[in-house]
């Protein structure tokens, strides 16, 4: 999940690769409308699509961590609300 694959097929195969690694090769159905689905791979796909879903979840490393402020926190802490810029730039005109 959330990675590149690449898919190729021939006449006789279709092959998938990611990272460099054969994940898929079977044989080519030429079947009009065919969808063919291992069962296999349906359990493993629902296991990995949870698994990504829960990792993308949790937030990451120390951005995880910090917390969030109102910008206007900032404003108050350095004296420049708006009330104050437009004092400001009153005195100095």
């Amino acid at each position: 999940m959330g990675r590149l694959v690449q898919v190729t097929g021939t006449l006789e195969r279709v092959v998938a690769v990611c990272e460099g690694q054969v994940v898929a090769d079977h044989r080519r159905c030429w079947a009009k409308e065919q969808t063919i689905t291992d069962s296999a791979h349906v359990h493993t796909a629902r296991s990995l699509r949870a698994e990504y879903g829960r990792i993308k979840s949790q937030p990451a490393g120390r951005a995880a961590m910090a917390g969030t402020r109102d910008l206007a926190s900032y404003d108050q802490l350095f004296g420049t609300t708006p009330a104050e810029q437009h004092h400001q730039v009153r005195r100095a005109a």
